[in-house]
C-alpha cells in the first residue's frame, strides 16, 4: 500500500523528465518510506534497483553485478562479476548514453562503510562520462549523519555534484490517517500521536481493528517491533547510544534544560548540549522557545511521537511488559493518562492543520509559522501559556487545543482572549479553538464573530 508523497514524487519526476543526466540524493530516517517512494517512482521506467545490505565489499560488488546483469544479460558473457565498482558503474553509464536509465543505490552507506573509496569512484564518473549520459542516478540512505556529512557535506568527494536532494520526512496527520480506513476519527488521531507519520509504524498499527487493540498488540509486547524501535534506531545512528538514551530518559522525567540534564546525569553542560544537537538533527528532541522570542525561556522536549510514548509508557514499565502484563499496563497506566498525554500531540496536529490551511490560501494572512507562547501574567503574577500563536506584520492568531471528553466552553475562550493581551500587542487578533469533544452552545454563539474559528476533529479530517 503506497499512500501520499505527491510532492516527493513530483520532485523525482521533474529530474527524470529533463531527459538528461541527473544525480539525486534521497535520505531520511529508517522506516520513513524512502524505498517505497523510490519503487513507486521507478514503476514503469527502465531501472536498475540495487538495495545494499551490511556485507563486505566483495559480496556487495557481486550482488550489484547481478542486478546489472539481470537488466543487461549480455554483460554476463564476459564474467559473472565485474572486477571493480568503477567498471560496474561505468558499464551502466555506457548503457545510458542514448536511452534514459535509472540507477538506484538504496542504503548507500552500507557500501561506503566497507569500501570508502566508492564515493571517490562516483566522483570520477560524475565528472566524466555521466555528464554526457541520460543516467538518472539516485543514492539513498537511512543513516542521517552519513548522508548529511559524507554525501552532502563539503568534505565529501560528492559535494556540489547533486542536481537535487530530497529529505523524506514523516507524513502529516492527514496522510497518516489514510492508513486506517475503518478506524474512527479519534483512534486515527491517537495512532498518529502515538507513532507519528512513519509509514512502517502506521502499517504495524493498521493490522488491528482499533487503537486500543493496536496499542496492546503492537507496542505493549517486549518482542514487538515498535517496542524496541527507539533503541534500535539509536543503536544504528549513535556510537554511544546509552548516553543518548539517558538524555531522553531525563527529559521524559522532567529535566528540560541542559543544566538540569547535566545535573541529573553528572555530565558537563557542553557534552549534554552535543547529545541534544544530535538528537535534534534526528528529529527526536526539539528546542522550544516562546513564539516570537529569540532568547531565554527555552527548553527541550521529546517531539518524536514514538519516542515520547515509549519513554512515557513503555520503558518505565518494561519489567511488567516483559512479564506479559501489557494489557494491565494499558488499563492501569496508559488509559487513565491518555487524555492528558494526547494534549501535546493534539497541539502539533492543530499546528499542521493551520499550516495546511495557510498553504491552501484559506487563512486571512500568511503567518510566520506557529508555536506555543509562554510567559508571566503581570497582573496575577503567575506563569501562563498559549498553545499556538502565529503572527505577521499586522495580524496575530491565538489558539487553544483541548483533548478532553467534555465540550469546550466559553471560559476557555475568555482565558485565551485575556492571555493574548500579553503578547503580540498592537495587532489585529484572530482566535482559534480546537476540541476533541466539540463546543458548548454558548461557545458556538460567541464564535459568530468574524475573528473566531472553531475546529472539531471531524473538521480536522476534512478539506483544508
Amino acid at each position: 500500500m503506497f499512500i501520499g508523497r505527491e510532492k516527493e514524487l513530483s520532485l523525482l519526476n521533474e529530474q527524470y523528465q529533463h531527459n538528461r543526466f541527473s544525480f539525486t540524493v534521497v535520505y531520511g530516517r529508517r522506516r520513513v518510506g524512502k524505498t517505497a517512494l523510490l519503487r513507486a517512482f521507478c514503476a514503469g521506467k527502465d531501472t536498475i534497483f540495487y538495495s545494499a545490505t551490511e556485507q563486505n565489499n566483495t559480496l556487495a560488488l557481486a550482488r550489484f553485478s547481478q542486478s546489472v546483469m539481470q537488466r543487461f544479460p549480455e554483460a554476463a558473457r564476459v564474467a559473472d562479476t565485474f572486477e571493480t565498482w568503477e567498471k560496474a558503474i561505468a558499464y551502466v553509464v555506457a548503457q545510458a548514453q542514448d536511452e534514459q536509465l535509472i540507477l538506484v543505490i538504496d542504503e548507500y552507506p552500507y557500501i561506503a562503510a566497507d569500501y570508502p573509496a566508492i564515493s571517490s569512484i562516483l566522483q570520477h564518473l560524475l565528472d566524466g562520462p555521466m555528464q554526457s549520459s541520460k543516467l538518472c542516478l539516485i543514492l539513498c540512505g537511512s543513516s542521517m549523519s552519513f548522508m548529511e556529512h559524507q554525501v552532502l557535506g563539503n568534505k565529501s568527494p560528492l559535494y556540489g555534484r547533486r542536481t537535487a536532494q530530497l529529505k523524506v520526512y514523516p507524513m502529516n496527520y492527514l496522510d497518516s490517517a489514510r492508513f486506517f480506513p475503518t478506524w474512527g476519527t479519534e483512534d486515527k488521531l491517537l495512532a498518529y500521536m502515538t507513532v507519528g507519520g512513519i509509514p512502517y509504524y502506521l502499517l504495524e498499527m493498521a493490522r488491528l481493528p482499533d487503537f486500543k487493540t493496536a496499542c496492546s498488540a503492537a507496542l505493549l509486547r517486549e518482542n514487538s517491533i515498535l517496542f524496541g524501535e527507539p533503541l534500535s534506531l539509536m543503536n544504528q545512528e549513535m556510537r554511544t547510544p546509552a548516553r543518548y538514551n539517558s538524555v531522553i530518559q531525563v527529559i521524559a522525567q522532567g529535566a528540560t534544560k541542559p543544566s538540569e540534564m547535566a545535573n541529573a546525569l553528572d555530565e558537563t553542560i557542553s557534552k549534554v548540549s552535543g547529545y541534544l544537537a544530535t538528537l535534534a538533527e534526528l528529529g527526536i528532541v526539539h528546542k522550544r522557545q516562546p513564539y516570537g522570542e529569540k532568547r531565554g525561556k527555552a527548553h527541550y522536549e521529546i517531539i518524536d511521537p514514538l519516542f515520547r510514548f515509549a519513554y512515557t509508557f513503555l520503558y518505565p514499565y518494561q519489567s511488567l511488559i516483559a512479564s506479559g502484563a501489557g494489557d494491565l499496563v494499558y488499563q492501569r497506566y496508559i488509559e487513565p493518562a491518555l487524555s492528558m498525554y494526547a494534549g501535546r500531540g493534539f497541539e502539533d496536529i492543530a499546528a499542521q492543520y493551520l499550516l495546511l490551511r495557510q498553504l491552501s490560501g484559506t487563512l486571512p494572512t500568511i503567518y510566520n509559522g506557529f508555536g506555543a507562547w509562554w510567559g508571566t501574567d503581570p497582573i496575577e503574577k503567575k506563569s501562563i501559556e498559549i498553545d499556538l500563536v502565529g503572527a505577521d506584520h499586522e495580524h496575530a492568531l491565538f489558539a487553544e487545543c483541548k483533548w478532553q471528553n467534555k465540550p469546550l466552553g466559553l471560559e476557555v475562550f475568555k482565558t485565551l482572549v485575556y492571555r493574548s493581551q500579553f503578547t503580540q500587542t498592537g495587532k489585529k487578533r484572530h482566535y482559534g479553538l480546537f476540541s476533541k469533544a466539540g463546543f458548548t452552545q454558548a461557545m458556538l454563539e460567541a464564535a459568530r464573530q468574524d475573528n473566531v474559528s472553531l475546529v472539531g476533529i471531524q473538521e480536522l479530517m476534512g478539506p483544508v
